[in-house]
């Protein structure tokens, strides 16, 4: 309601001794703090949820702004708009000041000697933290709402704003007045003195917390550090204005200034007037200082982008922001170091503050070398005190500061041009630990680029250039400084370590060595002259990186992946000066340290003894994955990639030599092994090397082009190793099993695939192709007794819950195929070159491979039907190697001897089929459809020759065996769909093994076009989408909250086997002979296979059942339907488009017709289908809308459709609209104008149409895709009255 309360009403109330919001404000608290209730609280407590938004309303609330927006409401209304005073828009809830209810919880803390209304530290906290919300969200006159509490006037008068602080800060701390007495303002202006009296009113609270609190100074510390915060905020504020840019606000001083002028002032009163003694004063003072100073570059130069709280983003004019940051960057450590010139040197709690407040600096700003050089000394004294044996709290405490500053000095001299540019142009929290390891996405960095770019002068690209080279500079300088009394303590720490799972903290020694190495060594290798002193200190750093990565500790060694990957990139990109008396020394150091670090991790993550004796356990997922990462570091950081950039020489040699060292250190115990006789040998050998096979195909295209003796030396080393290696593979094959062979076997099938580029093109070359041929035929034999001998799964599988699956599982980790199939499979397909040569290698091989498919197929069938683990492979990995067979067949031109064996194969899944057909198809079982899938998988696993002749028979030849397999097909495919029309036939294992049979069948048919569909085929496909859409329209008849045995998340889903299967065949077909221009003439078979569905196919898009959004309903086929039709019929579009079908000659045929009302009757669909939706706004009110939802792709496939159909000319737009009166009854007689013309009513629904789907029929990204108005101008005039039908589709 509106309050019309008098200033007596008014009066009467500020006799009070509280705001008039504490109350309120109090209880809330009390409520979702579990606080104890005030004893005056005498009204009804409420709930926690309604406390909670009362709370964010009350820190939200913007009485000035609400008002001034109902002010201009009421002058719009009014006809002069004079005369309206804006607190007659004042309504009861707006009285009340949100600032003076924070203030005096904040001043009673601690201060207050009445117990009725002593005030708990959480509501102080939270007190605080709305202040420095409201400082930092809006004007610090909409912030400061002080004339709310007793409204006269808006905007008040600056007599009633020092009236309002003088009056109530008797009320809330005696020492208010005092430091009040002494204020004149500076400026007439409302903010100015708002923010003035601000400054003096939380400087005072400040120091009066500090000076009340007495052991309990650690818990009470976020309060003062966010009562500074808000006091940085108001100081920013005041200091520069939108009116006064680009100078600084008129009698102002600079930020850090005003904040140690008005403390020191405080502080002369304070100890005036309270005669405290002078040394315990002065403590609270320097107290209050270093909180102060330790809070300003989180507060002003940290930005955020965390929405809300104590850090919420601070809503500032970006000029302003930018001066204020400048200042603060540019001068604010330098006055903070003034201050302290005077002071004595600090010790103790003195001492840890002292450091801390160093830290918040340093994550922010650049540190003046002179504060280094005298904080270093401070720094030195604390890790000397923390490295003996048994410090005191005091020195732990202090040590920890100290490493932490440390830190913060490495992290900010590891910093880019972009992140000292975005730290002053862009408004964003930093990760308070390590900026730099914040993730951000591809699209966020490039829009942050953009920015920077677009605000960036040459003149700050320089400056920014300089404050990193400046960082860097000073990060070695203290490095160099604090070395021996560091060094110890990382040494310390890393002795306290034994286990693998043990854990440290990235603020201790570990993180500050990495954060050290991230800042020095690059900026060390870029120096233009490398002294002897430089180069001691990069060994130094890179000894101790080192000896990270040799911890046993895991989570020590990811520490030292990003330093490696810093110091690769820059040596790639920039390189390093090679042309003075100490370059060839830094290469060998950097050779060195990226050698060492690489084998180390390498050596740390090899598989524990026994890791393999029980092979049904689960894999360690955080071993798997640290050597996933270490395999990443070795190919990184020995390889020749720079990230899209130029790669230096100097750093191109630096790559190789550790790529040549690497190689080396990996085949010395793999020979030795081989030359000692023995069978197994290093694992962790063969993992590291295997990771190196991209840059090794890197080094071979090299010498491809060029030649080298240099790099022909590290390729032979590689072909020995792998010539050892599977040597001493196949021999143990030949020993009794060892547990480490299944490692080892799975590494080098691993590593025999990665290789096999790099084999592909060693082998175009004379000097290797005879030693390629050689280790061709070690490698296929490892791989042929890899899969007689160790089985995919030795123990079921476990990857549906587990990341990695069952250790005794001859896969990659968390991969689905048998390695050593996987390994034939690159050596035969890797490239024509590659496969001619394993074919010398063995010229039974052919054969042997025929053989080793027998045995699996006769393993499969010894584990029995649908046991997976035990023996031989998956079906799947059997397949492939049925496909490898064929491949070889083709390239040997049927002179390997496999033809006649591969025609037996067909034939036998053939004839598995076909006599199959004798079974009642009431008597199928889940066993019978079995049997039929995994012989139809079986043929569509041959080469595309072989499936085609499939279809080649007569159809009136009933008995062939190929008419047979087809029509089991036919009506297997389709089994399950019939049987919906009664669910109590089907049982669960039925619909899931024939669900597998559609998917093989679609596997099959998607491999049949060469290029169209085979007339034979024509049936099945045919068959099985109309069948299939009756079947959706039979659940849709039942009802969208209708269960199904078919239509279901475990059956025919997007998540296991999609529907539409046979339209995304099509699809794939027309696909194909648009990618090969293939003639639109020659495609009849798809065609008309489309024109015969079609009926069925859009009746089920159009059905206006509702989508299905309860649980345990039907999962909806139809959006899945709609988009591979749609994306099937586009593809047929792009093709006619591009083959100017429509003008050729076959305009006119059979052909030209059936597409033409193909493609009419599904643009008719799409314009029904926009009718259907009631464009509301949530799920919940659209859940009874007509037809299936447009919330998927199937919506970007109908807008593709549109566009392509309108490209075809006005002729087909008349048609459309020709066959949408014939569905939709249109009555135009009330038109006068527009009279009965059949063209017009026509035109008019399609625009309808395309309206309604613009204004909320289609989701946002499917607006956007709606045909411009350049696309329906070129239209035309669709009939001789419809030049308003061209306007009405302007739709943009």
């Amino acid at each position: 309601r509106i309050c019309h309360l008098s200033i007596i009403e008014f009066e009467r109330r500020m006799a009070t001794p509280q705001p008039r919001l504490s109350g309120d404000l109090r209880l809330a608290l009390s409520v979702l703090y579990s606080l104890p209730t005030a004893s005056d609280f005498s009204i009804q407590r409420p709930n926690s949820k309604e406390a909670h938004e009362y709370l964010m309303q009350f820190q939200c609330r913007n009485i000035r702004r609400k008002l001034s927006s109902r002010l201009n409401s009421l002058k719009q209304k009014s006809e002069s708009g004079e005369g309206i005073n804006i607190l007659q828009s004042l309504e009861a809830g707006d009285v009340g000041s949100s600032w003076l209810a924070c203030l005096a919880l904040l001043a009673s803390h601690r201060t207050s000697t009445n117990q009725q209304i002593e005030v708990n530290y959480a509501e102080a906290l939270f007190a605080a933290q709305t202040m420095v919300h409201r400082l930092r969200r809006v004007k610090l006159c909409e912030a400061i709402d002080l004339e709310f509490e007793s409204p006269q006037s808006v905007p008040p008068k600056h007599e009633m704003i020092m009236d309002m602080y003088m009056q109530w800060s008797t009320t809330f701390n005696s020492t208010f007045p005092q430091v009040l007495n002494n204020y004149q303002p500076q400026s007439s202006e409302e903010e100015a003195i708002k923010g003035e009296l601000t400054v003096l009113s939380l400087t005072t609270i400040l120091y009066c917390q500090t000076l009340s609190c007495n052991q309990d100074f650690g818990r009470i510390r976020p309060l003062l550090s966010t009562i500074a915060s808000a006091l940085a905020c108001c100081c920013a504020r005041l200091r520069y204005t939108s009116t006064s840019i680009p100078s600084e606000a008129p009698n102002t001083q600079p930020i850090v200034k005003m904040i140690i002028n008005t403390l020191t002032m405080v502080h002369q009163v304070v100890s005036s007037s309270t005669g405290t003694n002078p040394d315990h004063a002065n403590q609270v003072y320097s107290t209050a200082l270093f909180i102060s100073m330790s809070s300003i570059p989180d507060a002003i130069l940290a930005g955020s982008g965390s929405g809300g709280g104590a850090y919420g983003r601070m809503s500032m004019d970006p000029r302003c922001y930018t001066a204020v940051t400048t200042e603060v960057r540019t001068q604010g450590l330098s006055q903070v170091w003034e201050s302290f010139m005077d002071m004595a040197s600090p010790s103790n709690d003195q001492l840890v503050l002292f450091l801390e407040m160093c830290e918040s600096w340093a994550k922010y700003v650049p540190l003046p070398k002179e504060f280094v050089r005298r904080s270093v000394t401070l720094l030195e004294q604390a890790f000397a005190e923390l490295a003996i044996d048994h410090p005191n709290p005091h020195q732990v405490a202090a040590g920890r500061a100290a490493l932490r500053y440390w830190i913060a000095i490495m992290e900010g001299g590891s910093w880019s041009v972009e992140q000292v540019l975005a730290s002053s142009l862009i408004q964003k929290k930093e990760n308070s630990q390590q900026p730099n390891k914040k993730k951000q996405s591809s699209k966020a960095k490039k829009r942050q680029k953009e920015v920077i770019e677009e605000r960036t002068s040459q003149n700050q690209y320089v400056l920014a250039q300089n404050e990193v080279h400046h960082r860097a500079e000073v990060a070695c300088e203290v490095t160099m400084r604090t070395w021996n009394v560091f060094r110890p303590l990382l040494t310390r720490e890393l002795s306290t370590i034994s286990d693998v799972n043990d854990e440290v903290q990235g603020d201790g020694p570990v993180g500050g060595i990495v954060a050290c190495a991230n800042a020095c060594l690059p900026y060390l290798v870029q120096q233009p002259v490398q002294t002897s002193e430089s180069l001691q200190l990069f060994v130094s750093i890179s000894d101790a990186v080192n000896e990270i990565c040799s911890s046993a500790a895991r989570s020590v060694r990811g520490f030292a992946a990003e330093s490696l990957y810093m110091l690769h990139d820059v040596v790639m990109t920039v390189g390093f000066p090679t042309d003075n008396s100490n370059g060839s020394n830094l290469q060998n150091v950097l050779v060195d340290h990226f050698y060492k670090c690489c084998m180390n991790l390498a050596t740390q993550c090899g598989y524990p003894e026994g890791y393999f004796n029980d092979l049904r356990e689960n894999n360690d997922e955080e071993l798997e994955m640290e050597r996933n990462d270490v395999r990443d570091v070795l190919r990184g950081i020995s390889g020749h990639s720079s990230g899209g950039k130029t790669s230096n020489p100097s750093g191109l040699h630096v790559a190789f030599c550790v790529l040549e060292k690497l190689i080396e250190a990996c085949a010395q115990p793999i020979i030795e092994v081989g030359t000692e006789g023995k069978h197994l040998f290093p694992e962790s050998a063969l993992h590291a090397f295997s990771a190196l096979a991209r840059p090794i195909y890197a080094i071979a295209l090299h010498y491809q082009g060029s030649p080298s003796a240099e790099l022909e030396r590290p390729l032979k080393i590689a072909l020995e190793i792998m010539s050892s290696a599977g040597r001493c593979i196949i021999q143990a094959f030949g020993q009794p099993f060892h547990h480490n062979l299944l490692p080892l076997s799975r590494l080098y099938g691993l590593a025999t695939a990665s290789l096999s580029p790099a084999f592909s093109a060693l082998g175009a070359t004379k000097p290797f192709e005879t030693g390629i041929v050689q280790v061709l035929e070690i490698c296929f034999q490892a791989s042929v007794l890899s899969v007689v001998h160790l089985p995919e799964l030795s123990a079921p599988s476990t990857l549906r819950s587990s990341r990695f699956d069952v250790r005794g599982a001859m896969r990659s980790p968390g991969g689905e195929d048998h390695v050593g199939i996987l390994a034939l499979m690159r050596l035969i397909t890797e490239s024509p070159t590659l496969t001619g040569l394993i074919l010398r290698s063995n010229p039974s091989m052919v054969t042997d491979l025929c053989h080793l498919y027998q045995q699996l197929k006769q393993m499969e069938k010894e584990r029995g039907k649908g046991v997976l683990h035990g023996k031989g492979v998956l079906p799947k990995s059997r397949r492939i190697l049925l496909g490898l067979i064929c491949h070889l067949e083709n390239s040997s031109a049927g002179q390997s001897g496999a033809t006649a064996v591969l025609e037996d194969l067909f034939k036998s899944s053939v004839l598995n089929i076909a006599n199959m057909s004798t079974i009642q198809q009431t008597q199928w079982t889940p066993e019978t459809m079995f049997d039929i899938c995994e012989n139809v998988f079986d043929l569509a696993a041959f080469s595309k020759n072989m499936v085609q002749s499939l279809y080649d028979f007569r159809p009136d030849d009933t008995e062939s065996p190929l008419n047979r397999c087809l029509t089991l097909l036919n009506h297997a495919g389709v089994a399950g769909f019939n049987a919906m029309a009664d669910p109590n036939t089907l049982s669960r294992e039925f619909v899931i093994e024939w669900n597998r049979l559609r998917a093989a069948i679609f596997v099959l048919i998607r491999s049949s076009g060469m290029p169209d569909l085979p007339s034979t085929a024509t049936d099945l496909v045919k068959t099985n989408i109309v069948t299939e859409c009756n079947a959706v329209l039979h659940q849709c008849n039942i009802g969208p909250r209708s269960g199904s045995m078919v239509f279901n998340d475990e059956v025919i889903s997007d998540e296991v086997v999609p529907a539409g299967l046979m339209l995304q065949t099509l699809g794939e077909v027309l696909d194909n002979a648009v990618v090969a221009s293939v003639p639109v003439g020659s495609l009849t078979n798809a065609i008309r296979i489309l024109y015969d569905s079609r009926v069925t196919v859009l009746q089920v898009v159009t059905t206006d059942c509702p989508c299905p959004i309860e649980k345990g309903s039907f999962c909806d086929p139809r959006p899945i339907i709609a988009e591979t039709w749609f994306l099937a019929l586009n593809k047929l579009l792009k093709a006619l488009i591009a083959q100017g079908f429509f003008q050729s000659a076959e305009k006119d045929s059979d052909l030209s017709q059936a597409v033409q009302q193909l493609l009419v009757e599904s643009c008719v669909s799409i314009f029904i289908l926009f009718l259907y939706p009631s464009i509301s706004k949530t799920q919940n009110k659209r859940a009874n809308d007509a037809g299936m939802s447009f919330d998927g792709a199937q919506s970007l496939a109908m807008m593709d459709f549109l566009h392509l159909y309108f490209s075809l000319g006005p002729a087909m737009l008349q048609r459309v609209s020709a066959e949408l009166l014939a569905k939709i009854p249109v009555d135009l007689t009330s038109v006068q104008h527009l009279g009965t013309d059949r063209d017009i009513a026509g035109i008019s629904v399609i625009g309808a149409g395309l309206f309604r789907a613009a204004q909320g029929g289609l989701p946002p990204w499917a607006v956007e895709c709606i045909p411009s108005e350049t696309c329906l101008y070129k239209m035309g005039r669709i009939g001789p009255h419809l030049d308003t039908g061209s306007h009405f589709l302007n739709l943009r």
